[in-house]
């Protein structure tokens, strides 16, 4: 029976008009792009949401597979539409349809077949590039429908309708970009050598869809402003309609990212470049924040309320706050010893090495590193940017960013209102030895009902300097991937479970994975996210596809590796890596019950004490004190006392109570850092 994937086709197939209310739609989102904008974090450690670039580059074969745009150059696979064998003159042919690009592709630039790159001319595969390519001998056809123009329909190919009953004129997947591979039968002496492995997995190296801006011609473009723009006002797929945002800000956000800085070998190159695929079930915030990060850049709400943006890039202040404009004050060091970083790793999509997530090299901060010395590196991802240099310049930004001299909370008079929409400004403050300093800012917040103090402002020092670059200051980029010398196909190794077993003294982690036949499976672990040697797990029972660790660390995530390994080639393995990253490792996932409150003191401008009674059994630990915003969720709150104490009752403080409130809470955890439910203290306000 011939496989046919039905959502793709149906939802392809659907006219333009998806947003039936542009204004309705714009108008719930306008406020969060105000939230977005005033409330974001100067730089996110933790991995973005949406779709890896690897996640991208497999076939689906679900009848829900989710559908994606691109925009830029990217590789990438997709969903298997229909697959099915047919009889064409005296041969057999398998036809596969994949849908790739929802939106279309402007060009296809190159093919892969099982991960190895091919020669295709007048849609045959005459040849190979490297040295696993093998012998296809003219018995495969590589074709594509862009689903733009004269081909705006992707599953409309002559061949397969006219092989092809149950394929018709309405299987349209319109305005979906589209792969059809066929392939010829062969005999059964010559399937090992033209087919070694089955059918082969086809990949493709492609211009997405193209993009509008304002007072651009719609194009395909690598200009990520540009694309963020047409993301987010796109008439099928967007979430604002064009009216509602700042035209005037965009354009130029697109022109600052076509700006050139010095690159590599005396040349230069635009300023914020990149690309990548997102799926459109995916929220908006997460989208926009993958583009917004590759540009450093955020989003802002204008005067008439229209969404804004910019790219990151120094603009002097307009305006200076001298203190006869402030009511009142608090701030002062930017950072203290806790949540330093001085040293930043950048990950970013390379094309050098098939467009998988590579580690740049780091970023050292020389402030952060002369003022707190060495601290433990983060990561920071960056999926849309595909350029070593560009990665580096972010990294730049971001590290200065997270690091600033001092950081103020301003009350400010009636004049405060200048700063609605502005970025940066400059502070005087000679009594605090702060003479027309720049600062960034990062959150504005208005009350008319404040009295004096009508506009409260946070700051945080920033340093010009950090946009200065040189072409030295982008490091070594890295080196294109090689194919692994060896057989023309490697089975997969794919993982079936991941255990982590506890119970029998210190914890360790069994995985079961496919044994393919005929082949021997080595299986590694480390430390997660280090450089540390890769230590060889052993073999549980006889009949393969089950290994454990040894002995590990409660609370020390691992990573583990596993692939083939053909020791008379010369080579630890064959082919790739299938990898199962950041592994918790837990010895005790029972947490201890909810502390009891026996009684707290405090109000605005005193000292918090809170007594309770803690879970004294063999899962208790300790017991933390967290505070947040009045009327919050816990969710947003942050841990700012810890106690060790044991006893039939224990006191905890937590400093002073801000003037404007604060809400409370106790949790308590065991060694292994499982936390039992929160306990509220106290809404002050």
């Amino acid at each position: 029976m011939p496989q046919v994937v039905g959502t793709w086709i149906i939802n392809a197939a659907v006219a333009s008009g998806a947003l039936a209310s542009a204004t309705g739609i714009g108008a719930a989102l306008i406020s969060a792009g105000a939230a977005l904008a005033f409330n974001a974090a100067i730089a996110k450690i933790f991995a973005p949401k949406g779709p890896k670039p690897k996640d991208l580059q497999n076939e689906l074969r679900q009848s829900d597979a989710p559908r994606v745009r691109y925009l830029g150059t990217n590789r990438a696979s997709g969903a298997v539409l229909f697959w099915d064998w047919r009889s064409v003159g005296s041969k057999r042919v398998l036809f596969k349809l994949i849908a790739i690009a929802q939106g279309g592709m402007t060009d296809v630039r190159r093919w892969w077949l099982n991960d190895v790159e091919v020669t295709v001319v007048s849609e045959g595969v005459t040849g190979g590039i490297g040295d696993r390519v093998p012998d296809y001998g003219g018995n495969v056809n590589l074709r594509w429908r862009s689903g733009k123009g004269s081909f705006i329909d992707g599953g409309q190919y002559p061949s397969l309708l006219s092989a092809v009953t149950e394929w018709t004129a309405a299987h349209k997947a319109t305005r979906v970009g589209t792969i059809l591979a066929e392939f010829k039968s062969v005999s059964s002496e010559d399937a090992i050598e033209v087919y070694p492995g089955g059918e082969p997995k086809v990949l493709v190296e492609f211009d997405g869809d193209i993009a509008n801006a304002p007072g651009r011609t719609p194009t395909h473009t690598l200009n990520l402003a540009w694309q963020l723009y047409d993301i987010i006002t796109h008439a099928d797929h967007g979430w604002l309609a064009p009216s509602e945002m700042d035209d005037a800000s965009w354009a130029l956000a697109v022109s600052d990212s076509f700006q050139t800085v010095p690159s590599a070998g005396g040349t230069t190159r635009a300023r914020y470049l990149g690309g990548g695929g997102y799926q459109l079930a995916e929220p908006l915030k997460d989208v926009a924040q993958r583009w917004l990060d590759g540009m450093d850049g955020h989003l802002f709400l204008t005067t008439d309320g229209k969404l804004g943006m910019r790219v990151g890039k120094w603009r002097p202040p307009t305006y200076t706050i001298t203190e006869d404009k402030i009511v009142s004050w608090d701030g002062g060091s930017g950072r203290d010893g806790l949540d330093v970083v001085a040293t930043l790793v950048p990950k970013f999509t390379s094309p050098e090495n098939m467009y998988q997530e590579t580690s740049a090299d780091p970023w050292e901060d020389p402030v952060a590193l002369a003022r707190y010395g060495e601290v433990a590196p983060k990561e920071i991802d960056l999926p849309v940017v595909q350029h070593h240099g560009q990665a580096r310049r972010i990294a730049k930004r971001r590290a200065a960013a997270m690091n600033p001299k001092w950081r103020f909370t301003i009350n400010l008079r009636f004049w405060g209102l200048l700063l609605y929409e502005e970025e940066n400004v400059y502070l005087h403050m000679p009594r605090i030895g702060i003479n027309n300093q720049p600062f960034a800012i990062r959150r504005w917040q208005c009350d008319m009902n404040g009295g004096d103090q009508v506009v409260t402002v946070t700051l945080e020092h920033v340093r010009p300097e950090a946009d200065d670059w040189t072409a030295a200051e982008e490091g070594t980029a890295p080196v294109a991937a090689k194919a692994t010398p060896g057989p023309k196909v490697v089975p997969t190794i794919s993982i079936i479970s991941t255990t982590v077993v506890t119970g029998l003294g210190s914890p360790y982690v069994r995985t079961t994975f496919t044994q393919p036949a005929g082949e021997s499976v080595i299986g590694q672990y480390r430390r997660a996210g280090s450089v540390d040697p890769w230590t060889e797990m052993i073999r549980e029972g006889t009949a393969g596809g089950v290994m454990r660790t040894q002995a590990l660390f409660d609370r020390e995530p691992i990573d583990m590796r596993f692939g083939v390994r053909r020791a008379s080639w010369g080579t630890a393995i064959v082919g790739t890596w299938t990898e199962v990253n950041n592994i918790e490792v837990v010895a005790n996932g029972t947490p201890p019950a909810p502390p009891t409150v026996v009684s707290w003191s405090g109000g605005i401008g005193t000292a918090v004490s809170v007594t309770f009674r803690p879970d004294l059994g063999a899962n208790y630990s300790r017991t933390s004190l967290y505070r947040g915003e009045p009327d919050s969720a816990f969710a947003s709150a942050a841990q700012i006392a810890t106690t060790y104490a044991t006893g039939a009752e224990v006191t905890i403080g937590g400093g002073t109570v801000p003037t404007g409130g604060a809400k409370y809470w106790l949790r308590s955890e065991n060694a292994s850092n499982v936390a039992s439910a929160e306990v509220l203290v106290a809404n002050i306000s």
